[in-house]
């Protein structure tokens, strides 16, 4: 097929903005011309008694899942990191350390605790102790601010450019933790963010970590500061107030990137295709 979903969903974009404004659309057709049009945003004016809609619908979900699948698989899905799943993790543990294949599933996590992802990386990590997240965070001082227009010591915090460090912690491990030995593969996307992004950047840079795969994640990892927009009483702006770091290297996190990128087709997306979840079981076969 040639088309591809580049961004969120269709539905999403489309409602991404306020409703008085329109939304441009930019594509490549199948004779490979490039096309724009401009949509308004008027649902309520056309919509009829019989439409019918296309897509994924939007549901509920658990904050842990484990699946049993064929051949060995077993899925763990988390949909956030919280209390709950740092204390029920340890009673699926005997289902995940049967799993032939370990799948763990962080595409609808976009919330949550990243100390609630500490159990979890124990029992991935194969040393006896991890690095936490490094971060870096902006110093607001108005009187350094103020005279470092022309007091070169307070120069940085006149160009907003004064930062304090938080270096990683030392998580250790117990010699009584369990831990992994499955192949693993772990399914990224979107809307993974938040603690589910310090997950991952805790374990980016270790030696013979899971397989990431699907799409680049959002690139947030939370500690955001919400601010009122006056153009609606509800709308609001979210900044984050720290620029997170990977904790060996100390480069400067901006999403994260899958070993293994997937890109739905609009056939595969329309007709709920898994290209992720095959793709991971295809991958771990080959690299038992």
């Amino acid at each position: 097929m040639p088309y591809t979903i580049e961004s969120l969903a269709p539905y999403e974009l489309y409602s991404a903005k306020l409703k008085t404004d329109s939304l441009q659309l930019t594509f490549e057709t199948s004779e490979k011309e490039i096309r724009t049009h401009t949509f308004t945003r008027n649902g309520e004016l056309t919509r009829r008694k019989n439409d019918k809609y296309a897509g994924i619908n939007f549901k509920y979900r658990e904050d842990l899942v484990v699946k049993r699948l064929e051949d060995g698989y077993t899925v763990l899905e988390i949909n956030r990191f919280n209390e709950y799943v740092e204390q029920h993790l340890d009673s699926v543990l005997n289902t995940l350390l049967d799993a032939k294949y370990l799948i763990i599933d962080l595409r609808e996590n976009s919330v949550g605790n990243t100390t609630a992802t500490y159990p979890l990386l124990k029992r991935l990590c194969n040393k006896d102790a991890f690095l936490t997240i490094a971060s870096q965070t902006r110093i607001h001082d108005g009187i350094k601010k103020a005279n470092g227009r022309w007091y070169k010591p307070y120069e940085d915090f006149y160009l907003m450019k004064a930062y304090r460090t938080i270096y990683p912690d030392t998580i250790k491990i117990q010699d009584t933790i369990k831990r992994f030995s499955m192949p693993i593969a772990i399914l990224i996307s979107k809307h993974t963010a938040s603690a589910a992004e310090d997950f991952l950047i805790a374990l980016y840079e270790w030696e013979d970590r899971p397989r990431l795969i699907g799409r680049p994640s959002m690139g947030s990892t939370g500690s955001s500061l919400m601010i009122k927009l006056p153009s609606s009483a509800n709308a609001t702006a979210r900044i984050c107030t720290h620029k997170v770091a990977y904790p060996y290297s100390m480069n400067t996190f901006k999403n994260i990137q899958p070993d293994i990128l997937i890109d739905d087709t609009i056939y595969e997306y329309l007709q709920e295709i898994d290209k992720e979840m095959i793709t991971a079981k295809k991958v771990l076969k080959i690299n038992e």
